[in-house]
């Protein structure tokens, strides 16, 4: 499998991004704060 290390990478990333949230809680942006930010701008339809 020649995309074996960036599986890897994205799970790590992914857990670190969990246990992020599990330890410090948070809520989502909203599409409004989002586009709020400079050089973001959110989907159409959320």
């Amino acid at each position: 499998m020649s995309n074996e290390v960036a599986i890897d990478y994205n799970a790590g990333l992914t857990g670190a991004l969990a246990w992020s949230v599990e330890q410090f809680g948070g809520n989502p942006l909203t599409a409004a704060q989002l586009n709020a930010l400079p050089g973001i701008s959110a989907p159409q339809g959320m």
